[in-house]
């Protein structure tokens, strides 16, 4: 998609250029001379006007718009017999071409006729009834080895410009395939102007894109008109009277669509309020142009579409010189670089005002401009697209990051609640394990002559805060972990100070295989991880029941060894194997006992902190907590 505007910049300049060095008059061409007669009142016979002084001109007649009748003489030279052979098809005629299409009356005046029947051609004639079916307005005129002298008149309410040209019948048939390709190469190139500014549409749902696909499908009809294939595709359909309204108001329509492509285009770059107005005015151009129709002065019609066509890129790229999009105070981002932009309504400037001036005959037309109107069109299509290609991909860039920022925002809102709700889970613990450790000291103090049960009682309270308060601080510091320092470590010993150091040490029964007597470990977070282990089963398990705690080499990984934890349940009953290690997570039986709920998962995240993890593997009898670390 980032080269298809390239591709078809090429394709534009190779047909530009072809029909460009098309010359004016070609080798082939019969004509020597060209002159016209301006009839100002349009109301002179053939013999009155042929006895009129002519100008001579060369290649084209641009008279601009208005109201006077023009009669063009044509000079024919002699054509020797060897060039048409009587035996090939067309011997001894010659073809008349002429364009644009868009002009509404021709009449051929041959005094070598003597039929006395009317010879007319032009949009509002039947193409059925021409005298040889081609893309251009021709008539057909017999040649011979003496010059002569044909008129023309010619009579339209658009741009009074034309191009003839007369050339033997089979030249004139070779000429007309030539403009079939062209044409046909042209058409396919607005198609895939059109065709490109739809799914561009359709994959960004922007209403300037829609706008945009909307203009080159209305360009179309122009086109095919303009090129002369809406005539022979239309002409056993359609009235050619109505087919020339129906060419006028769809010209009306492209130029209307036009206008609201420029508006969107314009607005989405926060133009200042006059040129906001200055691309808001052109919008009411289409009613004024249908009513000025209706009311019967098409001229006047034509005219204004003109400076509309002249005007609107004029006030786009004022318009777009007001933008206020690429300001470094602007809090939207740009969608096209500013250079870009200014740019393509500049292009847009330029183009329309050459035409305009060609319209209007103020410059010399030539034959690429005599389609000036498509190749503006198509120039100006593969512009525009170039800017909203590259606007596409800004404007998916920036809904890339902004998504990615409210992904982070998201994620930000998340990990805070999470915080929170912790927070708040960690002060109800605390407030609850605070409380019912100071209610049992409160009791042993108030109760006179304490016994030592008593005493016994409040000191284990004391221990329970004490703990309940450690485990805040460890959880807190294994949120940040430090590098550890391992070493290699006597296993038998470690277990036996862990044993030692518990609340009952002659419950905790301690095995270690025979062949296990080191591993390289952090002591010191190993020692606290398997006290976590043992604290909580002396806790939660069956009173005055054993627990063992044992270690073995791992036979499925001979790298690594298990050191486990086993007891039978007491009242805290089975842990949820779901939430075991989640962080405040207690069974509904141990909410009666003095715990933080923290013990489980301190001990989960110090076995990755040593490189190995802890597993719940309850046996039919037992509950048990497996610990893996490499040796």
């Amino acid at each position: 998609m980032a080269r298809l505007p390239r591709l078809l910049v090429v394709l534009l300049l190779a047909l530009g250029a072809g029909t460009a060095c098309t010359p004016p008059l070609q080798a082939d061409d019969l004509v020597t001379e060209k002159a016209f007669f301006e009839d100002t009142a349009g109301r002179l016979s053939f013999e009155e006007a042929r006895q009129q002084a002519y100008q001579p001109y060369s290649a084209f007649l641009n008279a601009g718009y208005g109201s006077s009748v023009f009669w063009i003489r044509l000079t024919v030279r002699a054509v020797p017999a060897a060039v048409d052979q009587p035996d090939r098809p067309g011997a001894g005629w010659a073809v008349i071409r002429m364009r644009p299409v868009y002009v509404d009356h021709i009449e051929l005046f041959d005094p070598a006729d003597t039929s006395g029947r009317p010879r007319a051609t032009g949009d509002r004639t039947d193409w059925l009834d021409a005298e040889h079916r081609s893309l251009t307005h021709t008539f057909t005129i017999p040649i011979g080895p003496v010059p002569r002298q044909v008129w023309l008149r010619m009579q339209t309410t658009s741009s009074r410009q034309l191009h003839v040209q007369v050339l033997p019948w089979r030249e004139a048939t070779n000429a007309d395939r030539e403009d079939e390709l062209t044409s046909a190469l042209l058409v396919m190139l607005l198609v895939a102007l059109a065709l490109v500014g739809l799914v561009a549409a359709v994959a960004t749902s922007t209403t300037t894109d829609y706008a945009f696909a909307a203009m080159q499908a209305a360009n179309l009809p122009y086109a095919l008109y303009v090129l002369g294939y809406a005539r022979p595709l239309l002409a056993p359909y359609v009235p050619p009277v109505l087919m020339d309204q129906g060419f006028n108001v769809a010209v009306f329509i492209a130029v209307h669509l036009a206008c609201w492509f420029y508006y969107f285009f314009v607005k989405e770059h926060r133009p200042s309020r006059l040129g906001a107005w200055l691309v808001t005015v052109p919008l009411f151009i289409l009613p004024t142009l249908l009513l000025v129709t209706l009311a019967g002065r098409l001229d006047i019609a034509l005219k204004l579409n003109a400076y509309t066509i002249l005007v609107l890129p004029c006030t786009t790229l004022a318009a777009a010189l007001t933008c206020r999009a690429w300001d470094r105070d602007s809090r939207v981002r740009p969608s096209v670089p500013r250079g870009l932009y200014v740019g393509a309504a500049f292009v847009g400037a330029a183009g329309s005002t050459l035409w305009f001036l060609t319209q209007y005959g103020w410059i010399k037309s030539t034959y690429f401009m005599l389609y000036g109107m498509i190749w503006f069109t198509a120039l100006i299509g593969v512009v525009m697209l170039t800017v909203l290609l590259v606007r596409t991909r800004r404007v998916s860039r920036m809904r890339a990051e902004a998504m990615l920022r409210a992904q982070i925002a998201e994620s930000q809102a998340l990990q805070a609640q999470q915080q929170q709700e912790e927070h708040s889970q960690l002060l109800s613990m605390l407030t609850h394990e605070v409380k019912t450790g100071l209610s049992v000291i409160r009791m042993v103090l108030g109760a006179p002559g304490a016994s030592p049960e008593l005493r016994q009682l409040a000191d284990q309270s004391i221990d329970s805060i004490g703990r309940v308060l450690d485990r805040c601080g460890d959880v807190q510091r294994t949120d940040s972990p430090e590098s550890l320092p391992v070493a290699r470590q006597a296993l038998r010993p470690l277990l036996e100070s862990v044993r030692t150091d518990g609340l009952a040490p002659g419950r905790v029964v301690v095995s270690v295989e025979d062949d296990l007597e080191t591993l390289e470990t952090d002591a010191v977070t190993l020692r606290r991880l398997l006290s976590l282990l043992v604290e909580n089963a002396l806790m939660h398990g069956a009173q005055d029941a054993p627990v063992d705690l044992s270690a073995a080499v791992d036979r499925r990984q001979s790298d690594g060894l298990l050191i486990w934890t086993s007891n039978l349940p007491g009242v805290a009953g089975w842990p949820d194997p779901g939430q075991v290690f989640q962080k405040y997570y207690r069974s509904p039986g141990a909410r009666r006992l003095t715990g933080s709920g923290l013990g489980l998962h301190l001990a989960s995240t110090l076995a990755a902190q040593l490189g190995g993890h802890l597993r719940y593997a309850p046996t039919p009898t037992h509950i048990r907590f497996v610990l893996w670390l490499p040796r």
